[in-house]
């Protein structure tokens, strides 16, 4: 759960929101975000989590994965870009990152 609070008030703070507007966009109330990000609630729902992943303008996994990534913030446009990806086929974003991938790679060349 501490991995959790940290990339709330994280995702929160780079958003620029305060609690009150992060909890007004969530659904929930500023007590239970504060106890979200002071790890004082163990057990919170996936729904809940979505609400605020969503708040946030980052994915489910954003939130639950560990902080201790190489790069603090994301790159521009990897936020959309992510979204666009997660919305189509799997077939078609897998061909379409491999796409990227390619072009990248020979951008580095």
């Amino acid at each position: 759960m501490d991995n959790i609070s940290k990339n709330i008030i994280k995702y929160r703070k780079l958003a620029k929101l305060s609690q009150e507007k992060l909890a007004e966009r969530s659904e929930i109330s500023v007590g239970y975000l504060s106890k979200l990000e002071r790890s004082i609630i163990e057990n919170v729902s996936v729904t809940v989590l979505l609400r605020i992943a969503k708040s946030l303008d980052v994915t489910l996994n954003d939130l639950v994965s560990n902080t201790n990534k190489t790069t603090e913030h994301p790159r521009p446009n990897q936020n959309e870009l992510n979204k666009l990806l997660d919305n189509m086929s799997f077939q078609t974003s897998k061909q379409l990152s491999l796409n990227i991938i390619n072009s990248i790679k020979l951008l580095k060349q």
